[in-house]
Protein backbone atom coordinates (compact mmCIF):
# COMPACT_ATOMS: atom_id res chain seq x y z
CA UNK A 1 0.00 0.00 0.00
CA UNK A 2 2.78 2.28 0.86
CA UNK A 3 4.19 2.42 -2.64
CA UNK A 4 0.86 1.60 -4.53
CA UNK A 5 -1.15 4.29 -3.04
CA UNK A 6 1.18 7.57 -4.03
CA UNK A 7 1.68 6.49 -7.03
CA UNK A 8 -1.85 6.24 -8.45
CA UNK A 9 -3.11 9.09 -6.13
CA UNK A 10 -0.37 11.78 -7.52
CA UNK A 11 1.25 12.05 -4.89
CA UNK A 12 4.89 9.69 -5.54
CA UNK A 13 7.88 11.10 -4.15
CA UNK A 14 9.54 10.36 -7.40
CA UNK A 15 7.17 12.39 -8.82
CA UNK A 16 5.29 9.39 -11.19
CA UNK A 17 1.82 9.40 -11.49
CA UNK A 18 -0.90 6.94 -12.92
CA UNK A 19 -2.75 9.29 -15.77
CA UNK A 20 -5.56 6.51 -16.52
CA UNK A 21 -8.59 8.64 -16.70
CA UNK A 22 -11.00 7.75 -13.42
CA UNK A 23 -8.04 5.85 -11.68
CA UNK A 24 -7.88 8.57 -8.82
CA UNK A 25 -11.75 8.52 -7.91
CA UNK A 26 -11.74 4.33 -7.85
CA UNK A 27 -8.83 4.36 -6.09
CA UNK A 28 -10.25 6.91 -3.53
CA UNK A 29 -13.52 5.31 -3.07
CA UNK A 30 -11.32 2.08 -2.63
CA UNK A 31 -9.67 3.16 -0.24
CA UNK A 32 -12.50 4.83 1.53
CA UNK A 33 -14.37 1.56 1.60
CA UNK A 34 -11.35 0.09 3.30
CA UNK A 35 -10.77 2.25 5.67
CA UNK A 36 -14.57 1.80 6.49
CA UNK A 37 -13.91 -1.69 7.08
CA UNK A 38 -11.03 -1.00 9.33
CA UNK A 39 -9.43 2.47 9.86
CA UNK A 40 -5.95 0.84 10.06
CA UNK A 41 -4.98 -0.68 6.87
CA UNK A 42 -4.54 2.97 5.48
CA UNK A 43 -3.84 5.22 8.80
CA UNK A 44 0.24 4.65 9.01
CA UNK A 45 0.25 5.52 5.19
CA UNK A 46 -2.46 8.45 5.18
CA UNK A 47 0.33 11.07 5.60
CA UNK A 48 1.41 10.29 2.16
CA UNK A 49 -1.45 10.24 0.47
CA UNK A 50 -4.14 11.93 2.02
CA UNK A 51 -3.92 14.84 -0.76
CA UNK A 52 -4.06 12.59 -3.92
CA UNK A 53 -7.08 10.84 -1.79
CA UNK A 54 -9.18 14.15 -1.09
CA UNK A 55 -8.13 15.15 -4.59
CA UNK A 56 -9.82 11.84 -5.67
CA UNK A 57 -12.74 12.19 -3.29
CA UNK A 58 -13.79 15.58 -5.28
CA UNK A 59 -14.33 13.87 -8.07
CA UNK A 60 -16.30 11.07 -7.11
CA UNK A 61 -19.55 11.64 -8.92
CA UNK A 62 -21.81 9.29 -7.82
CA UNK A 63 -23.38 9.86 -4.33
CA UNK A 64 -23.05 6.66 -2.78
CA UNK A 65 -20.08 6.20 -3.55
CA UNK A 66 -18.75 9.68 -2.23
CA UNK A 67 -20.73 9.02 1.03
CA UNK A 68 -18.64 6.04 1.39
CA UNK A 69 -15.44 6.78 0.47
CA UNK A 70 -15.79 10.03 2.72
CA UNK A 71 -17.32 8.29 5.57
CA UNK A 72 -13.62 5.75 5.44
CA UNK A 73 -11.64 9.02 4.95
CA UNK A 74 -12.99 10.51 8.22
CA UNK A 75 -12.37 7.17 10.08
CA UNK A 76 -8.79 6.87 8.79
CA UNK A 77 -8.06 10.46 10.17
CA UNK A 78 -9.76 9.67 13.32
CA UNK A 79 -7.36 6.46 13.43
CA UNK A 80 -4.95 9.04 12.76
CA UNK A 81 -5.54 12.36 13.51
CA UNK A 82 -1.75 13.64 13.32
CA UNK A 83 -2.44 12.49 9.82
CA UNK A 84 -3.34 16.32 8.25
CA UNK A 85 -1.01 18.41 10.32
CA UNK A 86 2.19 15.62 9.75
CA UNK A 87 1.61 15.69 6.11
CA UNK A 88 4.93 16.15 3.97
CA UNK A 89 3.28 19.38 2.64
CA UNK A 90 0.79 20.85 5.44
CA UNK A 91 -1.08 23.58 3.62
CA UNK A 92 -1.44 21.16 0.06
CA UNK A 93 -3.03 19.01 2.23
CA UNK A 94 -5.25 21.16 4.06
CA UNK A 95 -5.99 22.64 0.44
CA UNK A 96 -6.83 19.45 -0.73
CA UNK A 97 -8.87 18.87 2.36
CA UNK A 98 -11.00 21.78 1.85
CA UNK A 99 -11.46 21.43 -1.79
CA UNK A 100 -12.81 17.87 -1.34
CA UNK A 101 -15.45 19.42 0.95
CA UNK A 102 -16.27 22.19 -0.76
CA UNK A 103 -16.97 20.03 -3.75
CA UNK A 104 -19.99 18.58 -2.21
CA UNK A 105 -21.51 22.38 -2.28
CA UNK A 106 -20.67 22.57 -6.19
CA UNK A 107 -23.99 23.27 -8.71
CA UNK A 108 -23.82 20.69 -11.84
CA UNK A 109 -23.13 22.46 -14.82
CA UNK A 110 -25.88 22.44 -18.02
CA UNK A 111 -24.37 18.42 -18.34
CA UNK A 112 -25.15 17.53 -15.16
CA UNK A 113 -21.46 17.56 -13.92
CA UNK A 114 -20.41 19.13 -10.70
CA UNK A 115 -16.94 20.75 -11.55
CA UNK A 116 -15.09 23.70 -9.74
CA UNK A 117 -14.03 26.33 -12.13
CA UNK A 118 -13.14 29.90 -12.20
CA UNK A 119 -16.93 31.09 -12.44
CA UNK A 120 -18.04 28.85 -9.13
CA UNK A 121 -15.20 29.81 -7.43
CA UNK A 122 -14.95 33.87 -8.37
CA UNK A 123 -18.07 34.93 -10.54
CA UNK A 124 -21.77 34.85 -8.25
CA UNK A 125 -22.39 33.27 -5.78
CA UNK A 126 -23.73 29.15 -6.32
CA UNK A 127 -22.96 26.76 -3.81
CA UNK A 128 -25.60 24.65 -2.98
CA UNK A 129 -26.22 23.22 0.51
CA UNK A 130 -24.84 19.72 1.49
CA UNK A 131 -26.98 16.63 0.19
CA UNK A 132 -29.35 15.35 2.55
CA UNK A 133 -28.89 12.09 1.68
CA UNK A 134 -25.45 12.48 3.42
CA UNK A 135 -25.64 14.67 5.98
CA UNK A 136 -23.83 13.12 8.82
CA UNK A 137 -20.78 13.16 6.74
CA UNK A 138 -21.65 17.01 6.29
CA UNK A 139 -22.09 17.11 9.93
CA UNK A 140 -18.53 14.90 10.09
CA UNK A 141 -16.31 17.34 7.87
CA UNK A 142 -17.55 20.35 9.63
CA UNK A 143 -16.18 19.38 12.68
CA UNK A 144 -13.03 17.95 11.06
CA UNK A 145 -12.29 21.02 9.62
CA UNK A 146 -13.00 23.12 12.85
CA UNK A 147 -10.58 20.82 14.48
CA UNK A 148 -7.96 21.22 11.70
CA UNK A 149 -8.39 25.18 11.57
CA UNK A 150 -7.96 24.86 15.49
CA UNK A 151 -5.08 22.85 14.87
CA UNK A 152 -3.13 24.98 12.38
CA UNK A 153 -3.18 28.01 14.61
CA UNK A 154 -1.65 30.89 12.99
CA UNK A 155 -0.72 28.81 9.97
CA UNK A 156 -4.75 28.65 9.17
CA UNK A 157 -4.71 32.17 8.18
CA UNK A 158 -2.04 30.89 5.21
CA UNK A 159 -4.29 27.92 4.05
CA UNK A 160 -7.56 30.61 4.50
CA UNK A 161 -6.22 32.34 1.39
CA UNK A 162 -8.61 30.92 -1.10
CA UNK A 163 -11.38 32.19 -3.61
CA UNK A 164 -14.25 34.34 -1.83
CA UNK A 165 -16.64 31.85 -2.68
CA UNK A 166 -14.64 29.05 -0.92
CA UNK A 167 -14.28 31.62 2.15
CA UNK A 168 -17.93 32.53 2.12
CA UNK A 169 -19.26 29.11 1.37
CA UNK A 170 -16.55 27.81 5.05
CA UNK A 171 -18.00 31.14 6.91
CA UNK A 172 -21.50 30.35 6.08
CA UNK A 173 -21.75 26.73 6.39
CA UNK A 174 -18.70 25.35 8.65
CA UNK A 175 -18.12 28.93 10.79
CA UNK A 176 -14.85 29.16 10.32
Amino acid sequence: LAALVPLIMGNSHDGQTASIQGLPENTSATLGRLARVDPCFVKDDLPTFISGWCEGLARIADINERRDAFEGLLLAIHANPQAIISSNNRKSTVTALIFAIISWHIPPNENGVKTITPEVLHGSYSFQPFPKEAIEVGQALGQLIVQVKEALGSEWDDVAKMPVNVRRLLSEVYQI
